[in-house]
């Protein structure tokens, strides 16, 4: 047994032999002390060396279906426990037969191969006389993956398998699409969309605004019903469930307050507040509303952008904006969600204040020769203003602005000089050449 250094890595590594294996193992001991790594080897060599558990006939389908189960009955959000079981559909599809402990790298090549060329019919666009062909994307491919190889260290855990996953599991790249920018609407812009869908589709103008007004996903919008609306707490309880602060409370902003009233008056508690919106094209649509306005395109999420900003232009602190948005910190509203525009820029600017003058003093001492000549090394001392009113600072006040702006220069031909030191006691003068 021997210890090791590995490229980067801060832990040491150990090298063994196993009886009856001619090539060594080699693993992290996950310690960077040499007494612990040491250890660590010991332990990793003696469970190495325990004979291993009889392969099971579990087939991958179990698997699956044991790992969801599991999911389920954990503190993972519904949406994901959703999502992974529709990745796991087609693990079953294809692999579903297959013995899990005697599961090979190049069946799972070949199931990658088949998802990527595999032509599924999909339902008919409106106005296509056949089917549409579709393939499945690198990126569902991926999460298929992803599914797999957690359930297969599920199994691992259980001693459904003895293998490593990380062995048999290949290395499926997906090629990154650049993201496009983070889009939120401007004031100007939220109104002219609002009375386009008024004017047009009366039906689509109250969604818009319940979702630039609450901040709510499209998906906690479509599930919005009469019954949530609480008008005696002025208040809106958002049922989601993507994560732990997702059912949350929302206030009910005054300008959404009349049109709520109107929506709710004489509708059974379980009524939708407004319309699903979905797979809408052309003018209907939040894309083709846009583009019939003349605005930048924007999506159902930009939206929920577009509330976290004007609360941030606002000056409503980041931890209530995540409260409002159902979100675990502050990280997501700093980076993604939350926008300034350019009159926050300016006014932070304006804080600055204009930029001091110089001014001629009364009395300008000019020693030497006569004034008109200007090729004379004696210079002329005019006394900047002194720190008034507009330009004076407190003393708990950071100085270090003004040093730069009243700091003293002195500035001869084809010389620049740093001048004499300023103190306190000294007023700042700039020098001038002749």
């Amino acid at each position: 047994m021997r210890l090791f250094k590995r490229g980067d890595s801060p832990y040491l590594w150990c090298e063994f032999y196993i009886p009856g294996q001619a090539e060594p193992v080699r693993k992290s001991t996950k310690q960077s002390d040499r007494r612990l790594a040491l250890q660590a080897a010991q332990e990793l060599a003696r469970q190495a060396a325990v004979p291993r558990a009889p392969e099971t006939d579990d087939t991958v389908k179990t698997v699956l279906l044991g790992y969801l189960a599991s999911l389920e009955s954990s503190d993972a959000a519904d949406g994901t426990c959703t999502t992974y079981s529709n990745r796991a559909a087609q693990l079953i599809l294809h692999l579903g037969d297959e013995i899990a402990a005697r599961l090979t790298r190049e069946r799972i090549d070949g199931y990658i191969q088949a998802r990527r060329f595999a032509v599924r019919k999909v339902a008919r666009p409106y106005g296509a006389e056949e089917p549409a062909e579709k393939r499945a994307a690198p990126g569902t491919i991926k999460l298929e993956l992803v599914v797999l190889g957690a359930a297969l260290r599920w199994a691992k855990e259980r001693r459904i398998v003895v293998y490593d996953p990380r062995e048999i599991m290949p290395k499926f790249k997906v090629k990154k699409k650049k993201r496009a920018a983070y889009r939120w609407l401007t004031e100007a812009e939220f109104a002219a969309l609002y009375q386009h869908y008024a004017a047009r589709f009366p039906y689509r103008a109250p969604w818009l605004a319940i979702a630039c007004l609450t901040g709510m996903r499209k998906e906690e919008i479509h599930d919005f019903r009469v019954a949530d609306v609480f008008f005696c707490r002025d208040e809106i309880h958002c049922r989601g469930d993507k994560t732990e602060r997702s059912d949350r409370w929302i206030p009910i902003a005054p300008q959404l307050r009349p049109m709520l009233a109107s929506l709710c008056e004489g509708r059974e508690p379980d009524d939708l507040v407004v319309p699903r919106w979905r797979g809408v094209s052309g003018p209907e649509g939040l894309p083709g509303g846009c583009k019939a306005v003349g605005i930048p395109r924007a999506t159902a999420h930009d939206l929920r952008r577009t509330f976290a900003s004007w609360l941030l232009q606002r000056g409503v602190p980041e931890r209530t904006i995540a409260d409002l948005l159902g979100h675990q910190g502050t990280q997501l509203v700093r980076e993604v969600y939350g926008h300034l525009g350019g009159a926050d820029y300016k006014r932070a600017i304006a804080v600055l204040g204009p930029a001091p003058r110089p001014q001629r003093t009364d009395s300008v001492r000019n020693e030497g020769p006569d004034p008109a000549r200007t090729d004379g090394n004696e210079t002329t001392e005019i006394a900047l203003s002194p720190l008034g009113s507009r330009t004076s600072v407190t003393d708990g006040e950071d100085k270090s602005l003004h040093r730069i702006i009243f700091g003293a220069v002195n500035l001869r031909r084809g010389q620049r000089g740093g001048g004499r030191r300023r103190t306190d006691s000294v007023r700042p003068r700039l020098r001038l050449c002749r």
